[in-house]
């Protein structure tokens, strides 16, 4: 049976008779055998399915506490209050997109999560452009996963940017895999808008940049360095990396030196020069270069980082006091942690030292003369340059004109909105001119940037003209408070501004070196995209400085925070519990690709585990990173899953009488895990009816287990392996489609899931609901009346739910914490005269019957966390190091696993969402006033 000629595979027997197939094999033909248009159109009614999945009760679940915030300020912004860029709510991107949702389509729950639906179901629909490299099949296996994960599922269906940080991920890697094996400039202007985007979407862009620029890295190493030490044309024919089109990587290399092929051993200086040519000219290194010359910038506050690392380097050679001492002698505070006084978090601290400026007053005529030798040094420069380009008097205008633009934007009367636009326009003039006279680009940008940065730094340290308030006032977010006594600058800040601009310079430079004017599209593209949306539409400057340095240094201040306090196992949890198919096929799928040295298949293991460690590593872990984590498995298990598909000759195998062993193939393996699995759990419960009907599916598992691989074995067909971890794979995926609608359409507070972080609780629906219809709905007294009273501290995102009548005044927001009239906060007792009072249980009166003439009801849920029982009990990481934290979480494990009612407990829940622990949450009282109207209270 093992082997077969041409005409049974292709469905007819020796005598040309057309062989009966079974619906199943009609089916998966109809599939295997499907022309392009078919293929696509199977594709897109995958993501039909996905939208309708994702679409499905959309606004049945309470809003979480993060999406109340992201969309109340979307909402805000759609209504044109404007919205200034905060790290603390990450990128502004999503804040922009769903206001346009929002404004177009109305404002509903509906709409405010429709932007991350589509997103979603986008992510469905791209591995269908990777089709020629994960196969037809396999790119159609990683839809259906990305399709039915529950992390996935459940997180298109929420107001967080991870869903949209997932697509553009996703496109990142197919750009750079389709431009390392065809170089077209369309791939770069592409990423750089895909990049541009990420960046102004969440902190982690900073994670995928890292990641897929030392992928690009190694995309571009060639195999062999004595290929390149043999080969010293290489770089000029392009070089020989991962990315090359197929054969070996050893192809055309001899085995050992041999005499007869004419050549020698370079010496290593010249063996790594010549690898390094062979780096450069390849297409990965030239997206490494894109990578690292647009992000560049942005990366400045890790600067932060290193001064870090050099005070702790130094304590290794100095007492407590003297690294105490250094780092109050150096003064430098570049990242505000939590809890700063001098500023924000994130941004460089407003205190001493201070640098007053001007640094030194020169007489007048000195500072005109430095001027006009620095101008004429311009025109000299610019001068020669034309020269060599036989251009000399286009040479002399553009450094003028960039000189004559610093110094019309910065020693004007600042805060004239007429000299910034000028100085643009000075700008736009030299560069057009350029543009006009085809003059070369790598000589183009110096005779513009230098007269630029000289002219700006010149300005800026010695002319007097320069007012730091008004410079600055409306270049820095809200919270630093611009206060220059003397015109003096903090030298943090000037630093900081030091930082930047040497980071523009090298991404400048380096960028004209390698690609000219094709950088500078690239450039173009992902600053206009980039500003635009930091600044949302260029009503908020202070946005470019948020965005250039507080994104990072954001992300540095809130390593040390930990928000969630998670293990370092967390997300393996997670995976386990959710993302079973990917995880153990993404890791056998990694084996097999690395030993095979397949190049896409490690280009995504590369992927998989970098990132995982990176999210691993990092200090704050939530639930909703796990769309992240999930991704690149799932692409690594659809490979796998897809070749395996490809390598079984399905004409053959799905025609009658062969098709009943292949059912036996695939459904044993299902047989084998579900009776396992319900053995592990009756024989590890209690009771011993239970023993007895475990030990039976435990008998059954084992004659299923024995039957296939009798039947594989008897029956000889080569391709049984691919068949039983196809039968495996199906099974898991059902389940997986089981989790993750359960996860995903339960709205009512009862499956208690490890997804689920600050969860708005059904019950906040309740309170609105009755505050709709006995009060909001119609006033119980007359217009003068006081409105309803809501605690601050159910804030979110109960203010979601009331932000129309918050705005109208019918419902008012109190401070009900007992701090005696300080901020506004007083303790809530006696009758205040609030028809209907919701209080947060912490802030609750402690004698209720204080609050005379009210009915209190409740507690009731506001938030809801899951309960973490996977941790280990009386654990205090914070004050641990990381040798005591995996040491001691490893002894847990060991004694953990030892006892059956653990397993019985974790089966339990893995399988059936059965848990003990109720949820953790916070909780709310309501009181209504006596003489307020009827209520339908909900204890």
């Amino acid at each position: 049976m093992a082997a077969h000629d041409n005409s049974t595979q292709q469905g007819t027997n020796s005598s040309g008779v057309p062989l009966r197939q079974s619906w199943a094999g009609r089916a998966v033909l109809f599939l295997v055998g499907a022309s392009q248009g078919r293929y696509v159109a199977a594709f897109l009614g995958l993501g039909l399915a996905a939208l309708v999945m994702r679409l499905w009760d959309l606004s049945g679940r309470t809003m979480h506490y993060d999406e109340a915030i992201h969309l109340y300020y979307s909402w805000r912004l759609s209504n044109f209050e404007g919205f200034v860029h905060s790290p603390w709510m990450h990128g502004p991107f999503q804040i922009e997109l769903v206001a346009a949702f929002l404004r177009l389509l109305g404002d509903s729950d509906f709409v405010a999560r429709l932007a991350y639906v589509i997103f979603g179901t986008v992510l469905v629909i791209l591995p269908c452009f990777l089709r020629s490299q994960l196969g037809r099949a396999g790119a159609f296996i990683t839809g259906l996963m990305l399709a039915v994960s529950p992390s996935l599922l459940y997180f298109s269906r929420f107001g967080r940017n991870d869903i949209i940080m997932a697509v553009l991920t996703v496109s990142l890697f197919m750009l750079l895999w389709h431009y390392c094996h065809n170089p077209r400039n369309r791939f770069l202007y592409i990423s750089s808008s895909l990049l541009a985007i990420a960046f102004a979407s969440k902190e982690t862009a900073y994670i995928i940049a890292a990641i897929f620029g030392a992928l690009a890295l190694l995309l571009a190493i060639p195999f062999s360095r004595e290929k390149a030490a043999r080969e010293p044309d290489a770089a000029d024919s392009g070089g020989a990396g991962i990315e090359g089109n197929g054969g070996s990587p050893t192809q055309g290399l001899p085995s050992e030196p041999d005499v007869d092929h004419g050549y020698k051993v370079e010496s290593p200086p010249k063996r790594a020069w010549g690898l390094l040519r062979a780096i450069w000219v390849t297409p990965a290194a030239g997206f490494l270069l894109l990578l690292v010359t647009l992000t560049l910038p942005q990366w400045s506050a890790g600067v932060e980082l290193i001064r870090e690392l050099g005070v702790k380097v130094a304590g290794l050679a100095l007492d407590d006091a003297a690294v105490t001492n250094l780092g109050e002698s150096i003064g430098l505070d570049l990242v505000g942690r939590d809890g700063v006084s001098q500023g924000i978090v994130g941004a460089p601290l407003w205190g001493e030292p201070f640098i007053e400026l001007p640094l030194y007053a020169f007489p007048a005529w000195v500072v005109g003369g430095m001027a006009l030798m620095m101008l004429a040094a311009y025109v000299w420069y610019g001068r020669w340059l034309g020269a060599v380009e036989g251009r000399r008097i286009l040479g002399v205008v553009p450094p003028v004109a960039a000189a004559a633009a610093i110094f019309l934007a910065m020693v004007a009367p600042q805060g004239n909105w007429l000299d910034y636009l000028g100085a643009l326009c000075l700008v736009a003039v030299a560069l057009g001119w350029f543009i006009y006279a085809r003059f070369p680009w790598r000589h183009s940008l110096p005779l513009i940037f230098l007269p630029l940065l000289g002219s700006l730094v010149f300005s800026v340290l010695f002319l007097p003209t320069i007012q730091v308030d008004s410079l600055l006032a409306g270049l820095l977010p809200e919270g630093i408070h611009v206060e220059s006594n003397g015109n003096a600058l903090p030298l943090n800040y000037l630093v900081a501004s030091a930082v930047i601009l040497a980071a523009a310079t090298v991404s400048l430079l380096v960028g004209i070196l390698w690609r000219g004017g094709v950088w500078l599209a690239c450039a173009g593209i992902f600053y206009t995209v980039w500003a635009t949306l930091f600044t949302t539409f260029f009503t908020n400057p202070a946005g470019i400085f948020s965005g250039a340095w507080q994104g990072m240094g954001y992300w540095i201040a809130q390593q040390e925070v930990a928000r969630g306090n998670q293990p370092w196992y967390y997300y393996f949890v997670g995976m386990s519990v959710y993302e079973f198919l990917p995880t153990i096929f993404g890791i056998l799928g990694a084996v097999v690709f690395i030993k095979r040295r397949d190049r896409l298949g490690m280009a995504l293991a590369f992927w998989a585990l970098v990132n995982l460690l990176a999210y691993t590593v990092a200090s704050e872990k939530m639930p909703w990173l796990l769309v992240n984590i999930t991704v690149p498995f799932i692409f690594l298990a659809g490979k796998l899953l897809g070749e395996w598909f490809d390598r079984i000759p399905w004409r053959r195998l799905l025609v009658r009488p062969t098709w009943p062993v292949t059912t036996a193939l695939l459904i044993g393996p299902q047989v084998t895990i579900i009776f396992g699995v319900t053995a592990a759990l009756l024989l590890t419960g209690d009771g011993h009816w239970k023993m007895y009907i475990g030990l039976a599916a435990a008998v059954v598992a084992i004659v299923s287990a024995l039957a296939t691989a009798w039947l594989a074995r008897k029956t000889g067909i080569s391709d049984s392996p691919p068949l039983i971890g196809l039968g495996i794979a199906s099974l898991l995926l059902a389940f997986t489609a089981w989790t993750a609608f359960q996860a995903s359409y339960t709205f009512d507070d009862s499956r208690r899931e490890i997804l689920v972080y600050a969860q708005g609780s059904k019950d906040l629906l309740y309170s609105h609901q009755e505050l709709d219809e006995n009060y909001f709905d119609r006033r119980i007294d007359s217009e003068s009346s006081l409105p309803p009273r809501v605690d601050y501290d159910i804030w979110y995102p109960f203010q979601w739910y009331t932000r129309h009548q918050e705005r109208e005044g019918s419902l008012t927001f109190g401070c009900f914490k007992d701090e005696g009239g300080a901020g506004g906060c007083s303790a809530l007792t006696g009758d205040v005269g609030d028809p209907v009072i919701l209080v947060a249980a912490h802030n609750n009166p402690s004698d209720p019957g204080s609050m005379m003439g009210y009915t209190q009801s409740g507690p009731r849920r506001n938030l809801l966390w899951f309960p973490e029982n996977y941790r280990r009990p009386g654990e205090h990481r914070q004050e641990e190091n990381p040798a005591e934290e995996i040491t001691q979480d490893l002894a847990y494990f060991r004694e953990a696993a030892t006892t059956a009612k653990n397993w019985h407990d974790v089966l339990s829940y893995v399988v059936l969402r059965r848990l003990d622990a109720d949820w953790f949450n916070s909780e709310y009282y309501t009181y209504q006033r006596n003489d307020a109207g009827p209520t339908s209270p909900v204890n």
